[in-house]
């Protein structure tokens, strides 16, 4: 094997011996624990070099040995939107979905692929679905994010306040809320979080349009 000037190996031929060794387990057989694990760890390493096409036969390989294995959808979901083929990590996403119904990180990762390919709207809905509208702290700010860009922000205040009580400082929260208040026409419930908001944000936020509907509140900030 090759070594560049620092003594380390030459990635294509690291991407060789990595390839080979998947054509191997192409062909193992048995269901030994080790064979998974490698079969894996071979399939994410090859994601990250040309040999994309050995790594999806990989992360096939071992879902249909092991079909609620997460990181496998993921690395599929992940290859595919390497491609730019959003429809395709959608529909990959669902799949595993049928799987992992309850899982909420593949929901995520389907959901952003689903934002590529349909928009924010669509996304939100696979977001808040599965039978179970709750929605996961760590998946709050993103459900946010996408009522801004559907244009639904109204509908984001539960999420803004679910938000606040877990960050009280979040600006994307606190911003939002101002916007949620102003878009059902509670302009003085908007005029209270504004003042909470960090300089950065609250300076964007002045050059966003959205105080012009603040402007005859009296404010101290």
């Amino acid at each position: 094997m090759g070594q560049d000037a620092d003594g380390r190996a030459c990635p294509a031929d690291i991407a060789g011996a990595l390839a080979d060794v998947a054509r191997w387990l192409d062909t193992a057989k048995g269901d030994q624990g080790w064979l998974s694990s490698l079969r894996f760890g071979v399939a994410g390493a090859l994601a990250q070099t040309p040999e994309t096409d050995l790594a999806e036969a990989g992360f096939r390989k071992i879902l249909s040995d092991h079909p609620g294995h997460l990181w496998a959808w993921i690395g599929r979901i992940d290859l595919a939107l390497a491609r730019g083929d959003a429809p395709a990590a959608v529909a990959i996403g669902q799949d595993g979905l049928t799987h992992l119904p309850q899982d909420r990180l593949l929901r995520r990762k389907t959901a952003e692929a689903l934002e590529q390919a349909e928009g924010p709207v669509a996304a939100l809905a696979l977001l808040q679905g599965g039978g179970n509208p709750e929605i996961g702290v760590d998946d709050l700010r993103y459900a946010i994010s996408l009522h801004r860009a559907a244009q639904t922000v109204g509908l984001a205040l539960p999420l803004c306040i679910q938000l606040l009580h877990q960050s009280p400082d979040d600006a994307l929260a606190l911003l939002a809320r101002i916007e949620a208040h102003l878009t059902r026409g509670e302009t003085a419930d908007a005029a209270a979080p504004l003042v909470l908001l960090p300089p950065p944000t609250y300076a964007d936020y002045l050059g966003s349009g959205w105080d012009m509907r603040l402007r005859s509140v009296p404010l101290d900030v």
